[in-house]
């Protein structure tokens, strides 16, 4: 709470939002989230990774008897905004109360196939009306591009269809995915959804790769591997 209180004095860009991030139950347990956001202002985003790997969710089964999808839903009332990062497994029932709790769904999918993770279920989820967002996680690509073309494609390969996730016949996959990526990854950094504020979204996003840029390439740009030219990371 220190640490929030300097920042909140600080100030800074109007887009920024002091927020929460909880790896996962295995590192926190229910009763320590609670204790957390109690203990922090209803309008701070809580984003916590979830159900990434099958071991992450038999381990969870195992200690605690629930899955880690279930335990988060507990927490999600609609008074607060959450993020649950990668939730790549989950049964038919979790997916479909995920959807309609108003919890974002924080995918990173070059990381998630880049580790083998699974495959997230994105057409069921967006079929019940589930929001979701886009990350970098590992940093494996910085491109918002690819992380939806490779959304896209984990889907193709799993039900050996194409443009699963265009929002019916005629539709453009990549304008339905696009701008669902971009209003969920507003509302779950607490910014307006509005589509006026995307150029200030745009820029903020510039500035941060540039940031990242200037801190890591000068240390491992030569030691990294498959990356596109331009990845910093």
């Amino acid at each position: 709470m220190k640490i929030r209180a300097k920042l909140e004095a600080a100030g800074g860009h109007p887009l920024r939002r002091i927020g929460v991030a909880p790896h996962s139950f295995r590192a926190v347990t229910p009763q320590l989230l609670k204790e957390l956001l109690n203990s922090i202002p209803a309008s701070d985003p809580v984003h916590i990774h979830v159900a990434e790997q099958t071991r992450e969710v038999d381990e969870s089964l195992a200690s605690g008897g629930r899955r880690p999808v279930e335990t988060l839903l507990d927490f999600a009332d609609g008074k607060r905004v959450f993020c649950a990062i990668h939730a790549t497994h989950m049964t038919e029932a979790e997916t479909q109360r995920l959807a309609r709790s108003g919890v974002i769904a924080g995918l990173c999918p070059m990381t998630e196939a880049n580790l083998g993770d699974g495959i997230f279920p994105a057409r069921r989820f967006l079929a019940e009306g589930g929001s979701f967002a886009i990350g970098t996680d590992s940093q494996i690509n910085v491109s918002a591009a690819d992380d939806l073309r490779q959304l896209e494609y984990s889907q193709r390969l799993r039900d050996l269809e194409r443009n699963v996730l265009a929002d019916g016949p005629g539709r453009s996959t990549g304008r339905r995915l696009f701008d669902a990526a971009l209003t969920g990854g507003a509302r779950a950094l607490a910014q307006a959804c509005g589509f006026d504020r995307y150029d200030a979204l745009l820029t903020a996003f510039a500035q941060a790769r540039a940031a990242v840029a200037a801190a890591w390439k000068p240390i491992l740009g030569p030691d990294i591997l498959a990356t596109e030219q331009e990845n910093p990371v």
